[in-house]
Parts: structure tokens; C-alpha cells; sequence
């Protein structure tokens, strides 16, 4: 991520557009599933500019979209982005320091390396993340699966 806040506009608007295409190609190809959980208008757009992006697999928008994020490579910058769910590009800016240095956790049983500052993150996500929300309060999350092929072994 750049420290100059131009650039890193850049780097948002065209990240949340990749972003949005994915999520689109995402829910064409999923559509008789999504359809059957959600029939709202923003749904059915989604679907039918997913439609409109068919010219290329999901695949192809997952890689052309992992290749635009993976452009933030500045390792000295001040701060990080964490582009995920409805928080996107510029919901979740966080100082490098705190979460590019890592520290062992007990988590069932395993020990594993989290963010220094992971309750600050949780904490900003989920608000009160050791607490159950009332039903209302619950997010459905779909996933669709899908084969990146080559690409996902590129990555292991």
C-alpha cells in the first residue's frame, strides 16, 4: 500500500472494482443457489452483470484480481489494507506495525501465528467477537467453490 494517499486511491477504486466484477462472475455462476437465498433487486443485478462479464471464466476474474491487489507491494509503507468481505479496500487500513509482526496463539489445541494487534482487527470487525449475536444480528455468508487450476498451486 502506498503511503501517498493518490495512489492509494488508485489502487482502491480500481481494487474494488476487480472486487465487485469477482462478486458479480461469482453470483452468475452460483446463480440457482443465490437465487434461492436472496431474490432482492441488488441480487439480481449482481447476476445479471455477472452475465455481462461471462466473456471470461471466474477463474480468470479471481486471478485478474488477485494480480491488481498483489500490485500493493510498497513493504515500508505505513500502513496495510486488509480487502475482505463488505469492508473492502478502504474499510480496514491498519498500521503495518501492528499487523505484519506476528505472535504464537494457542488456538485448539495448535499453535499458531496471528497479527500482533489481531484483538484490535477482531475487535473492529465483529465488535464484541466473544459474544453470540441475537439471530438478526447473524451474517450469511455463501460460498461458491471453484478451481483456480495451476494458479492455486502456484500459490502453496
Amino acid at each position: 500500500m502506498s503511503d501517498n494517499k493518490f495512489f492509494r486511491t488508485v489502487q482502491g477504486v480500481i481494487s474494488l472494482g476487480f472486487g465487485f466484477a469477482l462478486s458479480c462472475k461469482r453470483l452468475f455462476n452460483g446463480r440457482n443457489s443465490f437465487e434461492k437465498l436472496d431474490k432482492s433487486l441488488s441480487v439480481r443485478g449482481k447476476i445479471a452483470i455477472g452475465a455481462v462479464l461471462s466473456f471470461a471464466s471466474i477463474e480468470k476474474w479471481a486471478k485478474w484480481t488477485d494480480k491488481w491487489y498483489s500490485k500493493c507491494k510498497k513493504s515500508d509503507s505505513k500502513d496495510v489494507g486488509v480487502p475482505t468481505d463488505g469492508w473492502h479496500f478502504f474499510g480496514e487500513i491498519y498500521p503495518r506495525n501492528g499487523l505484519c509482526q506476528y505472535v504464537p496463539v494457542s488456538f485448539e489445541g495448535r499453535k499458531c501465528y496471528v497479527p500482533k494487534n489481531y484483538e484490535t482487527y477482531i475487535g473492529n470487525r465483529y465488535g464484541d467477537y466473544m459474544k453470540i449475536p441475537p439471530a438478526e444480528k447473524q451474517v450469511r455468508n455463501s460460498y461458491l467453490k471453484f478451481s483456480l487450476g495451476d494458479y492455486d498451486k502456484q500459490a502453496s
